[in-house]
């Protein structure tokens, strides 16, 4: 779903670095209560994080229609990476959840 869609999901993934570099490098220090700023085609949509946690790459495909859908009745924010780096792998993902909390014209299309 398109950031801002009235429902659906709107997913975003980057990803982790373990030298450093990743775009979502930190996600997992996310705090609940934050906001996440999505432009998209002259629009910025807020969002405010509500959850975050961690899955293995087993869980992540035991609920993968849970956690890709598009069922949601309300538009939510989602945003993955990796994390547990081993050295030699990322044992899991990463993912938070925001929910919309306004949409504002962007400056630059006004």
């Amino acid at each position: 779903a398109r950031p801002g869609a009235s429902y659906g999901q709107t997913i975003v993934t980057g990803h982790t670095v373990h030298t450093g570099g990743g775009q979502m490098d930190h996600l997992g220090t996310a705090k609940v209560g934050a906001q996440v700023e999505i432009v998209d085609n002259g629009y910025t949509v807020y969002y405010t994080i509500t959850k975050v946690f961690k899955l293995s790459k087993s869980d992540v495909d035991l609920k993968s229609p849970e956690l890709f859908g598009q069922s949601s009745p309300t538009n939510r924010l989602v945003l993955i990476t990796c994390g547990d780096w081993t050295g030699h792998a990322y044992l899991t993902n990463v993912f938070v959840y925001a929910t919309p909390t306004r949409t504002v014209l962007s400056p630059a299309s006004s």
